[in-house]
Parts: structure tokens; C-alpha cells; sequence
């Protein structure tokens, strides 16, 4: 079972939503067409000394299909940036199952533990 349930949006109608809090590893559904998923990501880490987002990536693993030698697709939310839209393609990302694996390490490259970086991340599915 996926990590993070995906948010159903409505075309022409607002949808109210709440980000999953990220992890060192957790999974989402992708069962909808390429052009109908969009993924927010929002990095509210401020464990630092100065209070702005301590840098953060938020990596979706290659995942079973032929499109996966295009490898890891990881994006850097940071102090300056830290808020990000993502557009998956499934070929890409998407393993046999149907889900996609994303994790989320530090500045140094090391895995977060448990969700103490508090980098949120919603699943949009667009109708």
C-alpha cells in the first residue's frame, strides 16, 4: 500500500488538500495518465541555525520499465526555492506495481530519518 494517498482534483472546482509529511522512503500510486499527475512538493525544514529550509532532495527512483535508464529524477528544495511542481512521466518513475518510490535526503546527501525534515508532498491526480 502507498505511503502518500493522492489527492483527486476536479476540473473547473477547488479541492481542499493536505501535504504527507516526507520520509527517507515512501511510495504513491501512479494509475493515471502521465499528463493528469502533478507533484507539490514544500520544504518547511528550518532545524537550522538560521531558521530558513535547511536544503533538501526529493528524488523519484527509476522505476521498472525501459523509460527507467533515464534514471533518478531528483529535485533540490531549498531556502531560496522551497516550494516545487513536479511532472512525472510514469514510464520513468512507475515500478511493476504501479508506484512510485521517492526519498528524501539532506544538503549532505544522507537519508532523513522518521519525518523530522518536515518536507511535505501531495499527490495531485487532475480528472
Amino acid at each position: 500500500m502507498a505511503d502518500i494517498t493522492n489527492v483527486e482534483a476536479t476540473l473547473n472546482a477547488g479541492e481542499t488538500f493536505s501535504f504527507s509529511a516526507g520520509a527517507a522512503s515512501q511510495t504513491f500510486e501512479f494509475g493515471v495518465p502521465d499528463e493528469k499527475l502533478i507533484v507539490l512538493v514544500k520544504n518547511e525544514d528550518t532545524s537550522g541555525t538560521d531558521s530558513a529550509a535547511e536544503p533538501a532532495t526529493v528524488t523519484f527512483e527509476a522505476g521498472d520499465f525501459i523509460q527507467s535508464g533515464y534514471g533518478d529524477i531528483a529535485v533540490a528544495v531549498t531556502d531560496t526555492n522551497p516550494l516545487a511542481v513536479v511532472e512525472l512521466e510514469s514510464g520513468v518513475v512507475k515500478d511493476a506495481d504501479g508506484e512510485v518510490t521517492v526519498t528524501v535526503t539532506d544538503a549532505d546527501g544522507s537519508e532523513f530519518t522518521g519525518t523530522e525534515a518536515n518536507v511535505k508532498i501531495a499527490v495531485i491526480e487532475l480528472e
